[in-house]
């Protein structure tokens, strides 16, 4: 093999290798989107639940409080219930 043949051999192989190296940065490039993309959707999902799970608990909040005046209630006319038969 002369020089110049492997001259041209090793600039064959440095294209080949820049090549596949500007392929491999687009990739990235193409992954990087691809995880902002699915970081966002995963941000807007949770943003989105949080704002129903804070309704669901309000509301549970709210049953509690309803609930507790209720058996408040039904103790006093237990109460007065079993005044007046005794």
């Amino acid at each position: 093999m002369t020089d110049r043949e492997l001259l041209e051999l090793i600039a064959n192989q440095v294209g080949k290798l820049t090549n596949d190296f500007s392929e491999f940065k687009n990739e990235q490039k193409k992954t990087n989107k691809e995880i902002q993309i699915l970081s966002n959707t995963v941000t807007r999902i949770e943003q989105e639940q949080g704002k129903k799970l804070d309704a669901l608990f309000d509301g549970y909040i709210q049953n509690n409080d309803r609930l507790n005046r209720i058996e408040k209630a039904v103790e006093n006319q237990q109460e007065y219930i079993l005044k007046r038969v005794k």
